[in-house]
């Protein structure tokens, strides 16, 4: 049953813990630029239980813990990178923490383990089936409130984004495809075993018994290759044999199968992938490993994590998200905050998340942007300001992915004049008629040896990017975007290896919100500072 926290505690004279110190450590529990006192007055105080409302029934069931200690907990373990057992330590008996928490007194209680882990399981839960982010509304909640307080202008805002990856083992296709197997089969009970032929029941036994990892060590490719097609032929008999209702791998059993392998179909013969024999796996008919240039980038990574891809960056190779933010930029700006975070799995574009994180910009700031500083990566984002609610927007971008191509283009008031840069001759574009009535215009030139060439919309922003790079004046605007690096690097540096210590998206998107809240408020801590030291030397 959902209860608010009463907004002023009462304070115990006797169990007090500034009763008990003396001058100096009183100074500076007081001290209204520590982290605590900073933590307690932009983040504790701002967070509106209201939001988990919906995760707890209105009627049955024992009044709840404070939601607002426990959201402020998730915050405090990920923006210190504590274990849950440093955290719960220092929320009995580090006074810092209390105070950053509102615990006045030293006998007030924290919420139990139980009740944090349960808590954290219910905002995972509600977004799985409402799809609904709470976290995301926490802290647009605490961040438009800083942003009117300080007067910081939503006009400009940089993006970048970074590669993080999820808690998991990076597994070898048999390793993945035998992890899957086993943690479908470790989930039925007695009663769905049954079902299983004895062949089949006695050869997962064997493989339960093995190491993944050793057998792909010491088998040569070939040997892969058989395997794979032996474990591809065992999970074809388990689909057949069960469905969705007897567990929850079930689908990602199927989906492993579907990306990882074929099933060969003979006219002349029964498909027999789902025999009762483990041993038919090279008869006519059977299922084989799917080439692994057909294996897409979105496909499963691992079981524990279903949401999490594969990229490759810079020579880099990720199996988790890419996170992408947004934050304020301006002069005037007392403090520059971030005003977004996107999360998706690791081979979604960066250009995608333009609209969405300009989006959430405005209705935070309650201000249109006008400009948005950005790398290369995005360059594909040009094509957002042809749209009708992000036309106001100018894309500023420090690079432009791809080689330069061998014609520029550049608009005139006759059209489009292409350039090449090989020979130096100018041609004047013809724009052609589209083949379909909503095709984009498209314009062509005709070479030297009688053959046209056509170039669309694409190629144009493209060309027209490169020339704005040439201009000294257009570079000076895109050193706007550096900072941003530096959120990246505050936002991240406490992942070992660039590996959160969580799986799935939901847990790593609520990862990213505490640490984007907690970078605000130490800028604005820092600000203050700042401030507190201005007047300090005024009055001297």
């Amino acid at each position: 049953m959902f209860k608010k926290t009463p907004k002023n505690p009462q304070i115990d004279l006797l169990s007090s813990a500034r009763q008990h110190l003396d001058t100096r450590r009183l100074t500076l529990l007081n001290d209204p630029t520590g982290w605590h006192n900073s933590f307690y007055h932009e983040i504790f105080i701002h967070i509106d239980e209201e939001i988990f409302r919906p995760i707890y029934h209105e009627r049955m069931g024992a009044p709840n813990a404070p939601v607002n200690r426990l959201v402020a907990m998730m915050i405090l373990k990920d923006a210190m990178g504590l274990s849950d057992q440093r955290l719960f330590e220092a929320c009995r008996f580090h006074l810092l923490f209390r105070q950053a928490l509102g615990l006045a007194n030293l006998n007030d209680p924290i919420p139990t383990e139980s009740t944090y882990y349960s808590f954290r399981s219910e905002i995972e839960a509600y977004e799985r089936e409402y799809e609904v982010d709470l976290f995301g509304k926490v802290f647009a909640g605490i961040t438009a409130d800083q942003v009117i307080r300080f007067s910081i202008s939503g006009k400009q805002v940089r993006m970048d984004s970074k590669l993080i990856g999820s808690n998991i083992a990076f597994y070898s296709r048999f390793e993945l495809v035998h992890a899957t197997m086993m943690r479908f089969c470790a989930e039925l009970d007695k009663q769905a075993r049954t079902r299983m032929s004895k062949a089949v029941a006695a050869r997962m036994v064997e493989l339960a018994t093995e190491k993944a990892s050793s057998v792909a060590y010491h088998a040569n490719a070939e040997q892969i290759q058989d395997r794979l097609g032996e474990l591809g032929k065992l999970t074809g008999q388990l689909l057949a044999w069960y469905s969705a209702k007897d567990t929850e791998q079930y689908e990602l059993l199927e989906r492993m199968f579907n990306e990882q392998f074929v099933v060969e179909k003979n006219a002349n013969t029964k498909d027999d992938s789902h025999s009762d024999s483990p041993d038919d796996s090279n008869s006519p008919g059977g299922v084989t490993p799917r080439p692994s240039g057909e294996i897409r980038s979105d496909s499963l990574q691992s079981p524990h994590d279903a949401d999490c891809t594969y990229r490759t960056k810079a020579g880099k190779k990720t199996k988790g998200y890419t996170v992408n933010v947004t934050e304020t930029v301006g002069e005037t700006n007392a403090v520059n905050l971030i005003t977004d975070i996107q999360l998706a799995p690791a081979h979604h574009g960066d250009n995608d998340f333009v609209e969405p994180a300009i989006s959430a910009t405005q209705q935070l700031t309650e201000k249109q942007v006008e400009t948005c500083y950005a790398d290369g990566a995005y360059n594909q984002s040009l094509e957002h300001e042809q749209r009708e609610n992000l036309e106001h927007v100018e894309m500023v971008l420090g690079g432009i992915q791809g080689a330069p191509s061998r014609y520029e283009l550049a608009e005139t008031e006759t059209g489009v004049q292409v350039t090449d840069t090989q020979t130096g001759q100018v041609h004047q574009a013809k724009r052609t008629r589209p083949r379909i009535s909503d095709t984009e215009p498209q314009w062509r030139i005709r070479l030297e040896n009688g053959y046209y060439r056509t170039f669309g919309p694409v190629a144009l922003r493209a060309s027209l990017q490169r020339a704005k790079l040439r201009d000294d004046s257009y570079l000076e605007r895109t050193r706007n975007r550096n900072n941003v690096e530096a959120t990246i690097f505050h936002l991240s540096h406490r992942l070992r290896q660039a590996k959160t210590v969580y799986r799935g998206k939901i847990r790593t998107k609520l990862w990213a919100w505490g640490r984007a809240l907690w970078v605000n408020m130490r800028r604005i801590q820092r600000y203050m500072e700042s401030e507190v030291k201005f007047e300090v030397q005024m009055a001297s």
